[in-house]
């Protein structure tokens, strides 16, 4: 869409970085769960939700955000529009 500038460059970094972070957790969960098990102070055994849900579930929230700041969502895309003046080329931001 030609909409990006140098001034950019930073919340695209920022929206990559939480990218990574959903990622990172994504892949946690899916290879050790969701839940763990655990023992409590009476010594019954419990299950608790993984450390990594809440990771993933704050990056996603911090993420869709990020997403929508850009016109990257369904809802968000209309909203956008062109500044011709600021349009660098993509490339030349990464």
């Amino acid at each position: 869409m030609n909409m990006l500038s140098r001034s950019d460059e930073t919340a695209i970094e920022l929206t990559a970085k939480t990218y990574e972070e959903w990622h990172e957790a994504q892949l946690t969960l899916k290879k050790e769960g969701q839940y763990f098990e655990t023992v409590n102070t009476q010594g019954a055994k419990v299950l608790k939700v993984h450390p990594a849900w809440q990771v993933q579930a704050d990056a996603s929230r911090r993420l869709r955000m990020m997403l929508q700041e850009f016109g990257l969502t369904p809802s968000s895309r209309g909203k956008v529009s062109a500044n011709p003046e600021e349009v660098e080329d993509i490339e030349d931001l990464l």
